[in-house]
């Protein structure tokens, strides 16, 4: 471009801007308005009467809305008058009295009215039924400009009614008759359609007899504030058919059994949760009710039935351990029947002080005094709490609880002991079949396990665990943290999960951390399982085995065809670890083998760690491929290790292969004052399988499939 070209487009350029710097908008081209501006109140979506149960609340914007508008900008002062209400009883022949202050409440009292703008900003007036009478009587709330300002003092056209709305505001009181439909029997159920109705149930209750109820229609509870529970002291029978329906936005922190019945005896049914909201303390809690069952007649039961919750938010505030029984569906239970329920849930520390409940569970917090059964239950989440937490069951009180294809994905983290990703805590004769637990297990107590924490004696079939365990105490193991009083059945279970202790504990195993304690009576079977989560600890620890820590009594405790495969590596200081047991023997302090015996059986079991590694400054007990430290006395057949297991006692304690083991034929190659106790086994071929070797003991095809090289449960 040449220079006189450049002049003539700087020139053009120049032109176009000062067009543009002096265009007129259309705001700027409208004719001044000198007629008077007509403006008035509004409430809007305010139809008729404001009636509310408390203690609801009800929010309604305000507006100034212009007929005629003004040219310049219009501010409105709005207030609450009590003073009008004489005059509209005079006018209306009525006798309405003031809305209380405290029922009322208005965000700002001035609006502005923009120029050429028919609506003006908002204000938001909130009505608290907390705050009004309990008389269910209607109440008068006029609302008016005060004033109306402008620059010029523009005029106005506007009168009273415009000026001035009114709200006739009153607290639901319940009905007397309670409900409108049915009679609150079995062939006709008092009929649940609305929010009131839902209410009135407290009030419906038969003395003495049953009484039945029907939800007919979705209940949104979400601007309910607080529920106050059905029964807080005395429990009368209620059926309650929730009939496929769903309540939404339930919320509740009563100081007394903070739950939707309080204290529940009858039967629930088909019901939804959505979004529901529990805060509890020192009290029992649950959803559906903190005590479930009549602690005076435990031998009736209650049944719970195809519930589901979705979205449970409970905020625990309890002081270490106090406040205890805390559940997802109940608190505590006595004799009842929880079948098809699905729970998703977070149960957290409310005040965030590592303070946590005791007695935490998915479904039930405690079962107690007559025993309960848990059917196709299944809970998924996080939960918090002190002693026996876990993903369905916290604490199994009383003897004979059942747990019965149920299921738990819930992240766990317990302060106290008794953790488990399925149960916390099992008395005796409690009985988990075809159950799992996938969640991974924090525990910074003792007994902590990816399926039970702690069995004082129970069965445990054809169940599994997957979740990572993190150990802060004593008694860890994949599926099982420990067994106290022997009694103890496991068959036809696994866990993959890695267990870690993260303080130095003792009695850790892959699957069972400890299958009974000292002076237990009965005995304990093991039968038909495996375990493949790695082992490790961090800082001082001793007693790990890949399949369980420790064996320690002396009833006739058997382990029968299974293996473990996965490392065991410890670091620190007074280590044995074994392939599959750390120790076997009784607890004494003496250092000779013989008189540490325990009558105890381990047979056609496989140890195919890895690699299987103590610490590397050992002041005590040897390690092993299959036990680190044995009784000589014990019966120790057919048990084999894999051939290129990497073995590692800084004790000095080698690999070699050992005859069969029993009272008659001694473990060989005790050194009694060293404590060199370890059984190794025999290797098997180096180009054996872990299949191959369990088809050759003659393990049945019937539990294991052998399809490939690592066998699997059926």
């Amino acid at each position: 471009m040449n220079t006189y070209s450049k002049i003539l487009f700087c020139a053009g350029l120049a032109a176009l801007m000062s067009v543009s710097c002096n265009k007129e908008y259309p705001y700027q081209k409208v004719t001044p308005i000198d007629t008077p501006a007509s403006v008035s109140l509004i409430v809007r979506d305010l139809d008729g009467e404001v009636a509310l149960m408390a203690p609801k609340k009800k929010t309604f914007t305000l507006q100034i809305q212009a007929r005629a508008i003004a040219d310049e900008l219009l501010t409105a002062i709005i207030k609450a008058d009590p003073s009008l209400v004489e005059s509209y009883n005079q006018a209306h022949g009525t006798s309405y009295e003031a809305v209380p202050a405290e029922a009322y409440e208005i965000t700002t009292d001035r609006l502005f009215l923009p120029r050429y703008n028919t609506v003006s900003s908002t204000s938001e007036l909130t009505l608290k039924s907390a705050g009004m009478q309990e008389d269910g009587k209607a109440y008068l709330l006029p609302l008016t400009i005060a004033e109306i300002k402008s620059e010029s003092a523009h005029e106005f056209d506007m009168s009273d009614d415009d000026r001035t709305v009114y709200v006739i505001f009153r607290r639901k009181v319940l009905p007397e008759s309670g409900f409108e439909y049915g009679t609150g029997t079995a062939d006709d159920p008092y009929l649940i359609y609305t929010q009131t109705d839902f209410l009135c149930m407290s009030k419906a209750q038969k003395a003495g007899k049953p009484t039945y109820f029907r939800l007919e229609e979705d209940i949104d509870m979400s601007d309910y504030e607080d529920w106050v529970p059905v029964n807080s002291v005395n429990s009368t029978e209620i059926h309650f058919d929730g009939n496929g329906k769903t309540i939404k936005g339930f919320n509740c922190s009563a100081d007394t059994y903070p739950s939707l019945f309080g204290i529940f005896t009858g039967s629930v049914r088909n019901l939804t949760f959505e979004n529901p909201v529990l805060t509890t303390g020192t009290t029992s809690a649950g959803l559906l009710a903190a005590c479930i069952g009549n602690s005076e007649a435990p031998e009736k039961a209650t049944e719970i039935s195809d519930i589901r919750v979705k979205g449970l938010q409970v905020n625990s505030s309890g002081t270490n351990g106090k406040g205890n029984m805390l559940g997802g569906i109940a608190g505590t239970a006595y004799n009842a029947t929880f079948n098809n329920i699905d729970v998703e849930l977070v149960v957290a520390d409310a005040d965030n002080n590592n303070a946590a409940v005791s007695q935490v569970g998915g479904i039930v917090g405690t079962a107690s005094l007559a025993p309960s059964v848990f059917t196709n239950c299944h809970t998924s989440g996080s939960l918090v709490g002190h002693h026996s937490t876990a993903g369905i069951l916290g604490y199994a009180q009383v003897e004979g609880c059942t747990l019965t294809d149920c299921s738990a994905d819930v992240a766990v983290n317990s302060f106290g002991n008794n953790t488990g990703g399925l149960l916390g805590y099992a008395n005796p004769a409690t009985v988990i079949t075809d159950c799992h637990a996938t969640g991974n297990i924090t525990g910074k107590g003792n007994f902590n396990g990816g399926l039970v924490g702690q069995a004082t004696g129970a069965t445990i079939i054809h169940s599994y665990a997957t979740g990572n365990i993190s150990s802060g105490g004593n008694y860890a193991g994949g599926l099982l943290g420990g067994g106290e009083n022997g009694n103890l059945t496991v068959q036809k279970c696994y866990a993959t999960g890695d267990v870690t202790s993260v303080d130095g504990k003792n009695h850790v195993g892959g699957l069972i951390g400890n299958m009974d304690t000292k002076g237990a009576t009965g005995h304990s079977l093991v039968e038909d399982c495996y375990a493949s989560g790695n082992l490790t600890s961090q800082g001082k620890a001793r007693m790990y085995g890949g399949l369980v820590g420790v064996v320690e009594k002396s009833t006739g405790d058997v382990i029968r065809r299974c293996y473990a495969s996965g490392n065991v590596i410890l670091t620190g200081t007074y280590v044995t670890c074994g392939g599959l047991i750390a120790m076997a023997k009784t607890g004494s302090s003496g250092n000779d083998a013989q008189t540490l015996s325990i009558d105890f059986t381990m047979e056609y079991c496989i140890a195919w760690n890895k690699t299987v590694q103590n610490g590397n400054n050992p002041t005590s007990w040897s390690s092993g491929a299959i036990i680190g430290a044995s009784s000589a006395l014990n019966t120790l057949r057919s048990n084999y290790r894999r051939a290129d297991m990497e073995f590692i006692d800084y004790g000095g304690v080698t690999l070699t292969d050992q005859s069969d083991v029993s009272p008659s034929a001694p473990l060989e190659g005790t050194i009694p004052s060293s404590y060199k106790f370890a059984y190794h086994g025999k290797a098997a071929d180096k180009d054996a399988t872990l299949t191959s070797v369990a088809k050759m003991l003659g393990w049945p095809d019937s539990v294991w499939d052998f399809s490939g090289d690592i066998p699997l449960l059926k």
